[in-house]
């Protein structure tokens, strides 16, 4: 073989190789605050201890980071008006489980009152509790799931 076609043949396989390894490598996620995300460690989820939910009537899932950017809460006397945002790394059916299972216990006192999806894949759980009403969107795009957790007065459930 020629020098030229020797260096072109080298040149192809290191390439090659590079694009093999970089394929199996990790893939590294990052909230939209920027926060790196732990890839989840086997199936299903489990909720943080309850000192460390943000919300104290909420379970959130360990592995998942608040998006402090997007999280608000207030309080008019009667019913709380709460938004936050989580990201974390997990398959859309384990992120509705989790709350399916996690948001029946009684001592958190709500009700579970329905479940729906959109068309752009995003699935919504409704719960009321009280004067309060309580939704959770999940989505999971590009293998970052978000939870969105907003809880108004129930008079305000049509605003969704």
């Amino acid at each position: 073989m020629a020098p030229r076609s020797c260096l072109t043949l080298l040149a192809a396989l290191t390439l090659t190789a590079m694009l093999a390894a970089c394929s199996d490598g990790p893939i590294y996620v990052y909230s939209d605050d920027g926060v790196l995300l732990p890839k989840q460690a086997g199936a299903g989820l489990v909720p943080r201890l309850q000192e460390n939910w943000l919300i104290p009537d909420v379970p959130t899932p360990v592995g998942f980071q608040p998006v402090t950017s997007m999280c608000y809460a207030s309080f008019d006397g009667n019913a709380r008006t709460i938004t936050h945002v989580y990201q974390g790394r997990t398959h859309l059916s384990d992120a509705v489980r989790f709350f399916r299972q996690n948001l029946r216990d009684p001592a958190l006192g709500w009700t579970f009152e329905g479940m729906g999806s959109t068309d752009n894949g995003v699935h919504i759980l409704d719960y009321t509790k009280g004067p309060e009403a309580l939704q959770v969107r999940i989505r999971t795009e590009n293998d970052l799931t978000t939870l969105n957790i907003e809880i108004v007065s129930r008079g305000l459930v049509s605003a969704y």
